[in-house]
């Protein structure tokens, strides 16, 4: 049951697109196997991410921007000037390397190699629980849909969109989840359990200090 309710809300929240007959599974497939070692090996070199030598720094990273992306629709763009996505371009540098050096440009959007990097990133999390290193466990499968598209000028944009105020309550959150995604008050809970990932950063958002104890680690702590 590790992070099940996450994944499937968090597919939920990816769905919300056409699926177009030009993406194999075998492509996909591929682009997953090097999103899987880019997100697990990745090591943060410099400010923004985390401290220097921060392990699997970019689970949490990754996650972040695909939500932050698919508000108002998923488009492959992120405004970096607006302080609501401070810290995202450690992943939008990561993934945009990958993704040009490997050609996935050629064969994926932008929008869906992000929502990919994102389902990609919560499977290494719950994976990353001892028992499932260990012995194995049933780990939830989030069926991976196509047929996002960029935005004209994608990684980028000027627009500013309306993200969760940090300081709102329940009610906001819920307000929010439910105009944006169609998520009820359970679901709306089930996704806010994506901050065990991670940590707050003063200079990103205001606030210092991680939930929970392991941050790579997606579990029912928060």
């Amino acid at each position: 049951m590790v992070g099940i309710k996450v994944c499937v809300i968090l597919a939920v929240v990816l769905y919300q697109i056409n699926a177009l007959p030009s993406l194999t599974e075998s492509q996909v497939d591929k682009v997953k196997e090097k999103l899987k070692y880019l997100i697990t090996n990745y090591k943060v070199d410099g400010p923004g991410g985390g401290p220097p030598g921060d392990y699997q720094a970019l689970i949490p990273n990754v996650v972040r921007l695909t939500f932050h992306d698919c508000v108002d629709g998923c488009d492959g763009c992120v405004n970096l000037k607006n302080s609501d996505n401070l810290g995202l371009g450690v992943s939008i540098e990561a993934l945009e390397h990958l993704y040009k050096s490997n050609s996935f440009d050629k064969v994926i959007s932008r929008a869906d190699f992000w929502a990919l990097a994102g389902i990609t990133a919560l499977e290494i999390a719950a994976r990353n629980h001892r028992r499932c290193r260990r012995l194995g466990c049933a780990l939830p499968e989030v069926k991976f849909q196509f047929g996002r598209k960029d935005c004209d000028t994608a990684p980028s944009t000027n627009l500013k969109r309306g993200l969760p105020n940090n300081h709102g309550d329940l009610d906001h959150l819920q307000s929010f989840m439910s105009k944006q995604f169609g998520l009820n008050d359970r679901e709306t809970v089930a996704i806010l359990g994506v901050h065990t990932l991670g940590e707050a950063r003063r200079n990103n958002s205001g606030f210092n200090g991680p939930w929970v104890p392991r941050r790579t680690l997606l579990s029912n702590q928060y």
